[in-house]
């Protein structure tokens, strides 16, 4: 890896191993990480049919990635779109290093409220201004994200799901004032209904906008910074996060970088090399996670790896920091530690769709549709992740991409009425499925760990 980089996974995520790096040159300050982004925020945007007039705004706040929509009402369309890195990354990589902070740390709710408010407040402030309009004109807003973003977000300590059994000091689904959240704006505010502690507002609003709840039997799977399942079993509907880790986005591998540009998003072979595109097509400053989907594929297909994860010897071995490690391309490469990270977290989410599945009495064949949610199940390439042994080998027919659906759920929801009490019965419908003690998922964790 080399040293001039602009904003790899080492800064976005905290780490600071170099000692040009951002993070590095902000000291111990928590300050934003500016990136050109490639987040994806479209998806089945809805059309909506209101009796209000102004505009309104839908936001989906991601342990990662905060994306926003601004919609008229006249109109009833999605006029513009803004997305940016979640300002709270800085504090902490996932959700589980938040809730702590706020536990550990006096002033550490009032420091994680100010930073995701902030950034919201510069979001509506961009649609508003491209859009020449004044922020007064915006009149309702829908905000959705996981538990603890929404907590976080709404001011409210998260500190109790830090601890066991986890409970959720708050379930959400209800309407608030953009004052009382300290937004800029006058308007009243929706935020999304949570199923549980760990499966947040924004799954809620990924089942409402999928549509899946008008199927007999079927599998909602967003997998992120949180890997999250919802099963719709003939209108129950089971969910369960797994514990996955962030390695999907980017953080915590050796040449990682969340989805920015610079960051090698697909990897693949021709002619006896190995070929990969950036995002920005510019030149390669790390990896993110749909590259690192197609890196071990190609591993595991070249013979460059085993089944269990060990890697051979071979035309593309390096080594790094003293161990071996699959080179892309120069100053990029997939370690062992790496394979390891990877190969943990997509057991994690391949042995928690079966539990859940299994739980509900029915088999992986019994599932007629697999929608994938948000950014990098989008950008993923589907047959490596099935070749990997994220996803089941049976399930690439089944499967159906939905993009950024927390965002069209949020979008949705600006409606203020019938979509509201949709989403609400959405997660009053939910019952949570515990994996950490389940004996079936332990088994198929250990099973999936194999590629």
């Amino acid at each position: 890896m080399t040293d001039n980089r602009v904003c790899t996974g080492a800064c976005i995520f905290g780490k600071c191993p170099f000692e040009t790096c951002i993070k590095h040159k902000q000291g111990s300050v928590h300050k934003a990480v500016k990136a050109d982004m490639s987040i994806l925020t479209k998806g089945k945007l809805p059309t909506l049919s209101t009796n209000f007039s102004g505009y309104g705004i839908a936001i989906d706040i991601g342990t990662t990635t905060v994306a926003s929509y601004l919609y008229n009402y006249e109109t009833g369309k999605c006029i513009d779109i803004e997305s940016v890195i979640n300002p709270q990354t800085s504090f902490g990589v996932d959700v589980i290093s938040r809730i702590k902070y706020c536990r550990d740390k006096q002033s550490g709710l009032i420091e994680l409220h100010t930073a995701i408010v902030d950034g919201l407040n510069k979001l509506i402030e961009t649609l508003c201004s491209r859009q020449g309009i004044d922020v007064s004109q915006i009149s309702k807003m829908s905000i959705t994200g996981n538990t603890t973003m929404l907590c976080l977000a709404a001011k409210a300590d998260p500190s109790p799901m830090g601890v066991s059994p986890f409970p959720m000091p708050f379930s959400f689904g209800e309407i608030t004032t953009a004052k009382e959240m300290d937004l800029i704006t006058d308007a009243d505010v929706y935020l999304s209904k949570c199923m549980s502690s760990f499966v947040g507002g924004d799954i809620t609003s990924a089942v409402l906008s999928s549509g899946m709840m008008n199927d007999d039997v079927s599998l909602l799977l967003d997998i992120g910074t949180n890997g999250e399942v919802a099963l719709n079993a003939h209108g129950k509907i089971l969910s369960s996060s797994t514990a996955a880790g962030p390695a999907f986005e980017g953080a915590e591998l050796s040449c990682g970088m969340a989805a920015v540009k610079g960051a090698i998003n697909s990897v693949y072979a021709m002619d006896g090399k190995i070929e990969h595109t950036t995002i920005g097509d510019v030149a390669p400053q790390g990896i993110c996670g749909s590259g690192v989907i197609d890196t071990l594929a190609l591993m595991k297909t070249s013979g460059a790896m085993d089944e269990t994860g060990y890697i051979e010897e071979g035309p593309f071995t390096i080594e790094a920091n003293g161990a071996a490690a699959f080179e892309i391309c120069e100053g990029v490469y997939i370690s062992q530690r790496d394979v390891r990270n990877i190969q943990t977290a997509k057991s994690a989410i391949a042995a928690g769709v079966l539990a859940i599945i299994n739980n509900a009495g029915l088999s992986f064949d019994d599932v007629q549709t697999v929608y994938l949610a948000g950014g990098f199940g989008n950008y993923m390439d589907e047959n490596n992740a099935i070749l990997i042994g994220l996803l089941p080998e049976t399930s690439l027919e089944k499967l159906k991409n939905i993009g950024n659906a927390a965002g069209a759920g949020a979008g949705m929801t600006l409606t203020f009425g019938e979509y509201q009490e949709e989403s609400q019965k959405i997660a009053q419908a939910s019952t949570h499925v515990e994996l950490a003690t389940s004996a079936y998922f332990m088994e198929k964790y250990v099973d999936c760990m194999m590629f």
